[in-house]
């Protein structure tokens, strides 16, 4: 602890700064003695020399410690963040997998029917200690192509009503995202699987059923000039044992296949 302690002194402006008062002190020291009544030695200029090597030095060592510092701190606030993705289950591991269930009347007179949404999310985590602003989600490839991909376009900020496309990035606490975004979710009856899907963009104008089958897709993350880019499998195939389509599954591309 002491020896770090120390370390971080010796690399920091304030040894530079104390360096340089001892070494002015030195001097003068060296300067004003003898009129003031210290016998000093008549040849002096070797102790000048010593004084003025330490400022010197000191004067080196303070600049350098504070431009060193200037970059660590250039580092830590330039933008940069990347995509997470770790929901614990298959069900309900918010806020990356969330189901919701609600009521709905379908036709006037009958009873109310129980929906469930079913979305999947991605996070955003900052790695930046300063906010980055206009931060957004695109879908920047969808293999295979189909009705109602639209690669290209953004996605929309969790929770936003009306859809947003886009929102300031703040810094991680804890090391936990501090923004998400929606990617597909399905909408149906609890009892029934729907036969289809919906990409989650932020205009919903452009948002309607995607088939079932298996996708890869790949979202890029951008804001402040930077981009960060991770691929996943989208899946809803058709089961034969079940004679319905399975549910709606994203999973990270590197680990959908032996990595």
């Amino acid at each position: 602890m002491v020896d770090g302690k120390m370390k971080r002194f010796l690399t920091s402006p304030r040894f530079g700064m104390v360096l340089g008062i001892l070494s002015v002190l030195w001097e003068a020291f060296w300067l004003v003695g003898a009129p003031i009544g210290i016998g000093l030695p008549q040849d002096r200029h070797q102790y000048f020399a010593w004084g003025f090597v330490a400022l010197a030095v000191s004067a080196i060592q303070a600049v350098w410690a504070s431009q060193k510092r200037v970059s660590d701190l250039e580092r830590q606030l330039a933008p940069k963040f990347e995509i997470v993705f770790l929901p614990e289950n298959n069900t309900d591991s918010r806020p990356y997998l969330q189901t919701l269930t609600f009521g709905k009347f379908e036709e006037p007179g009958l009873p109310m029917v129980k929906m469930e949404d079913r979305r999947y999310r991605v996070g955003i985590l900052s790695l930046s200690k300063a906010i980055v602003p206009s931060v957004h989600v695109v879908l920047s490839r969808c293999e295979p192509a189909g009705n109602f991909i639209h690669v290209g376009h953004r996605l929309q900020v969790m929770d936003s009503d009306p859809p947003e496309a886009e929102r300031d990035l703040p810094p991680s606490a804890n090391g936990s995202p501090t923004l998400w975004f929606d990617v597909v979710n399905e909408v149906t009856r609890s009892d029934r699987r729907p036969r289809d899907f919906h990409f989650c963009f932020a205009n919903p104008k452009i948002c309607g059923p995607v088939h079932s089958g298996e996708y890869e897709i790949t979202l890029r993350c951008e804001g402040a000039g930077v981009s960060h880019e991770r691929s996943f499998a989208i899946r809803k195939v058709w089961d034969d044992q079940l004679r319905a389509t399975t549910r709606l599954s994203m999973e990270p591309l590197e680990c959908s296949q032996p990595c």
